[in-house]
């Protein structure tokens, strides 16, 4: 596993079904890393309380859910850094060289999971012409 590409590593995705904005359910997969830090992060309450936190404060800064997503997945990725330093179960992942990974489901998942929504924008306001 450590040995194989990006490409194959998203070969075996993780689905999960989470509520979307217009009343469906949408269906999101991980990748191999990002189910690894998800469960990883489930498992350790305190790493939990943590990224809630942090989900919320960036999503209400945030200009969209676009750019908020964004800027998760970049702490996302500085975070697995830093843990592939420090926890076995990342340095593992990691390999010999860490290579850069996509987190931007895991984004994605939590933003839906963690943040309060966002207010819906009123539509455009139409002129009556007479």
């Amino acid at each position: 596993d450590r040995d194989v590409t990006g490409v194959q590593t998203c070969a075996l995705p993780i689905c999960l079904f989470l509520p979307h904005s217009s009343g469906k359910t949408r269906a999101m997969s991980l990748n191999r890393n990002e189910q690894m830090v998800f469960d990883y992060v489930q498992a350790h309450p305190e790493e939990r309380r943590f990224w809630q936190d942090k989900v919320r404060a960036m999503a209400g800064a945030a200009v969209n859910e676009h750019a908020a997503a964004t800027e998760l997945e970049r702490e996302l990725w500085s975070y697995f850094q830093e843990r592939s330093r420090v926890t076995p179960l990342f340095r593992h992942a990691a390999g010999d060289s860490l290579n850069r990974i996509s987190l931007r489901n895991l984004a994605e998942i939590w933003l839906r999971l963690w943040a309060p929504p966002r207010p819906k924008r009123p539509p455009p306001a139409t002129e009556n012409f007479l």
